[in-house]
């Protein structure tokens, strides 16, 4: 379903000198959607560290050299989500936002083994309509042709969390980095804080932002912690004079008793504007709008978007879903996502139990389907020391947004409970990502500049407030609405 990228952007490139030492190189490259000076190279990593003369696995890399021309010796690392997502492809997307940091130091991009460019665990690319296939491949046929494909050129017992901080540390090693910072967004919690585990002495710093600490499986309060944000929207709702006289709530659970036959429902394209079919039941439904609760700037629309589903046209929620969840599938390899939360999560997941058509059941079909699909997935031995909090002394930033899903504040509270040096800032109106928003780039760059929590001022996060809802159909906002209409 998703295409293999291969680091052919090397050949024809002039090479920088080496390392003597390791024989590294890096090369001018150019990196989609990243207009500043960029180098790439490729640091080869045993699949099976057991057997250093066996099978290899490319590690791509990626610099953005720092701006000054007398950096500081410590780089930024920047470790991507999923897990299943490359790192080159957060790059557009965060980089502006730590300008500051850049300007003094080198921002560093590491397709994790079994993503991007690293021997990708991709299945492959059917050629389908992310719209038309909202909800992703769930059936067992589906994995299992996924499966068979990417065993072609991996095997999954070397693709868990423990082996990829390894291989982070040898690129830190072979690019002559003593020590490094380190941010984790999502799943780059997991692996950021695992690398403070197993390589102390080489993680100055790190900044966690959507903490998903090992003590609890990824999914595990997913229904309770996805239906606190849905009712958090209502309330929200209720209490703006604009959208109160909307009704987010019954509009999904009248929908949800309607789908609870399948339908198909006729749209218009977004993108084409040809006219489509998308078959829907409630608990596909109920999986694209948590995706879409993962973003307050596009849960602006929902209240809107319920109400005209409820009305019989479904066209406008479909297409925000498109946008919330047609992305990350493709820049996720599915492959390696399942290799990980089927090894490291899944057995201690436990089968959802909301009702069909209840709030609950918002967050309940996302670990279903995955305890499905690992039902056929191998599954690799984890060492149980993994599942152990991790406890290190790094200074350590944690960010939360209150309106997170899927990584809400009370994971961030669990992970500073094991980290002495850590402090944890919490943003009202944030929901799966803080770092690019108002004063977290700020916080981040005082922990990296003075190697201390100490004097961090967290209150600032308080600015980061839910974005106003959109309430007219004009595709305004209310207060661009108003003037509109004057």
């Amino acid at each position: 379903m998703y295409a293999t990228l291969l680091p052919l952007f090397l050949l024809g490139c002039e090479e920088l000198p080496p390392p003597p030492e390791t024989g590294f190189t890096l090369a001018p490259c150019h990196v989609r959607g990243v207009n500043q000076e960029t180098y790439c190279g490729v640091l080869e990593r045993p699949e099976d560290p057991s057997r250093p003369d066996g099978r290899k696995i490319p590690l791509r890399v990626v610099k953005l050299p720092a701006v000054s021309p007398t950096p500081a010796a410590d780089p930024l690392f920047l470790l991507a989500g999923g897990p299943g997502q490359a790192s080159s492809e957060i790059i557009a997307a965060i980089a502006p936002a730590l300008r500051r940091i850049h300007s003094r130091r080198d921002l560093i991009f590491v397709d994790q083994r079994g993503t991007g460019a690293s021997n990708a665990l991709d299945c492959e690319d059917d050629g389908s309509d992310p719209l038309l296939s909202l909800s992703g491949p769930s059936s067992q046929e589906e994995i299992l042709t996924c499966l068979e494909y990417v065993q072609t050129h991996a095997d999954l017992n070397f693709y868990g969390t423990s082996l990829a901080a390894d291989d982070l540390d040898a690129v830190a090693e072979a690019m002559g980095y003593a020590q490094v910072n380190v941010f984790g967004g999502s799943y780059g919690t997991r692996l950021g804080l695992e690398w403070a585990r197993r390589h102390p002495e080489r993680v100055r710093t790190l900044i966690i932002d959507g903490v998903a600490p090992v003590q609890e499986p990824i999914l595990g309060g997913s229904a309770s912690d996805a239906a606190a944000v849905f009712e958090a929207l209502v309330r929200d709702c209720a209490a703006d004079p604009r959208c109160a006289p909307l009704d987010p709530k019954d509009d999904l659970l009248a929908l949800l008793t309607e789908l609870q036959t399948p339908r198909s429902v006729p749209l218009v394209h977004p993108r084409t504007g040809e006219r489509v079919t998308v078959e829907l039941d409630a608990d596909h439904l109920l999986g694209l709008l948590r995706g879409m609760l993962y973003a307050p700037d596009l849960t602006r629309l929902t209240p809107l978007a319920l109400d005209d589903a409820r009305a019989g046209d479904l066209g406008p929620l479909l297409a925000q879903a498109s946008m919330a969840t047609g992305g990350a599938a493709a820049s996720m390899s599915l492959g390696l996502t399942l290799t990980i939360l089927c090894a490291e999560d899944a057995p201690r997941l436990q089968p959802p139990t909301a009702p069909p058509v209840s709030v609950e059941r918002i967050g309940a079909t996302a670990p279903q389907s995955f305890m499905d699909m690992c039902a056929v997935w191998p599954r690799a031995e984890v060492d149980p020391s993994f599942f152990e909090p991790v406890r290190v002394d790094t200074p350590t930033l944690l960010l939360s947004g209150a309106l997170d899903p899927v990584t809400p504040p009370r994971l961030g509270e669990l992970a500073l409970e094991t980290l002495p040096n850590g402090v944890h800032g919490v943003a009202p109106g944030a929901g799966h990502g803080v770092i690019t928003q108002r004063c977290a780039p700020k916080l981040a760059r005082l922990l990296i500049e003075s190697g201390s929590v100490e004097g961090l001022d967290l209150e600032c996060l308080s600015s980061i407030t839910r974005p106003e809802f959109h309430t007219s159909r004009l595709g305004l906002a209310p207060t661009e609405a108003d003037d509109a209409a004057r």
